[in-house]
């Protein structure tokens, strides 16, 4: 019956200390797997933020240039009724000189 015991005894010691170092290993890998996660969150967080910097920066750029294309929009419209009476004008000039052209001579 002692040798039962004995064995038993070393049976319970050796899954005493075979327990404990697959639970150390565990621990330690689950431990390396939280710090490169860690990391790797914080490399994502950095690069989100330069992101939204960029796009901040993108942002203000383009109201910039939405700003100077309603101000050039402007400038067209003006340009526009600018000519549109010019053409009026012209269109007024030619009917004028219309009955003028039966003096002029063709080829």
């Amino acid at each position: 019956m002692t040798a039962f015991l004995w064995a038993a005894l070393g049976f319970l010691v050796l899954s005493l200390v075979a327990g404990g170092v697959f639970v150390g290993l565990s621990g330690w890998r689950t431990w390396r797997a939280f710090v490169s996660l860690a990391a790797a969150g914080g490399a994502g967080v950095e690069r989100l933020l330069t992101s939204a910097e960029q796009l901040a920066a993108r942002t203000e750029h383009a109201a910039a240039r939405g700003e100077e294309l309603l101000i050039a929009v402007e400038r067209l419209e003006r340009s526009t009724a600018r000519a549109r009476i010019l053409l009026r004008a012209l269109g007024e000039v030619r009917d004028t000189l219309r009955p003028l052209e039966a003096f002029v001579p063709r080829k």
